[in-house]
């Protein structure tokens, strides 16, 4: 598998991720601290799908996902 292969990979992974949160914040009325926390770490996945994208980019030469 190509650097770029495992670079789409883990994209697609941390966008399932996402979409995971996001169901589930919008699922049920939670407390206010598990709304933090989820919506903490959807920050921490966004943050990291830029960085991802931004390097996949690079690898296959500017190409856009």
């Amino acid at each position: 598998m190509t650097a770029a292969e495992k670079l789409f990979r883990e994209i697609e992974e941390l966008k399932e991720a996402i979409q995971i949160d996001w169901d589930y914040l919008n699922s049920n009325v939670h407390r206010e601290e598990e709304r933090v926390r989820v919506r903490s770490h959807l920050d921490r996945c966004e943050d990291e799908l830029r960085r991802l994208t931004e390097m996949y980019s690079a690898c296959v030469g500017g190409a856009q996902l």
